[in-house]
């Protein structure tokens, strides 16, 4: 349960990787690294589909978050996500960000995600409407990649996309970014049900 604190905390909706689908996207990451492409892998427990950024929430914007989760949440039905493909940020310049993709879903969680957009705009000190890309982020870049590189993850990514697994999301997440001797670590600190959820 959220509760008030003395200093804003660092807030983000978002779905956690299962087991099943954390199993084949860490063996994913093995088989890239196995490549020799410089990149700082996710770990295990970082593996997951963020839904919204709120940022630094006063104390006194926490209800408003956790109402706004709740909210977004009882609106909708519980719905299935296929994991699939790779792919990186930004779309059209060298990576920065390797990810694993999602094939059916993608148009549910974007519903998802304008809710929560919505009841959560003004919140954290910043517009929660930022475009959305459904993707479990994999690693990201260490330096910059020669254009042999480039070629090797192309080819990567290129073909069938590769399945990574299907869960069933029924639940959403707020995460707080810890700091301190913790710092790099999130704590779940609300779930919320999605509608017809038990």
């Amino acid at each position: 349960m959220l509760e008030a604190r003395d200093r804003p905390l660092r807030l983000f909706v978002a779905l956690p990787a299962p087991v099943g689908a954390r199993d084949r996207l860490l063996s994913a990451q093995r088989e890239l690294d196995a490549l020799g492409l410089p990149v700082h892998w996710s770990p295990e427990a970082k593996l997951h589909l963020t839904l919204a950024f709120v940022g630094e929430a006063a104390p006194s914007e926490i209800e408003v978050v956790r109402r706004a989760v709740d909210g977004a949440a009882e609106k909708t039905a519980p719905f299935r996500v296929d994991l699939a493909g790779l792919g990186s940020f930004p779309l059209d310049a060298p990576p920065q960000v390797i990810w694993a993709g999602v094939d059916t879903g993608a148009a549910r969680l974007a519903a998802l995600q304008r809710r929560l957009a919505l009841g959560l705009r003004g919140t954290g000190g910043r517009d929660a409407a930022w475009p959305f890309h459904a993707h479990v982020t994999l690693g990201t870049v260490a330096e910059a990649w020669s254009d042999d590189q480039l070629q090797t993850w192309q080819r990567a990514g290129g073909g069938t996309p590769a399945p990574y697994g299907t869960w069933l999301v029924d639940r959403v997440h707020v995460f707080q970014s810890n700091a301190g001797a913790a710092a790099g670590s999130y704590t779940s600190v609300h779930t919320a049900s999605l509608g017809g959820a038990h």
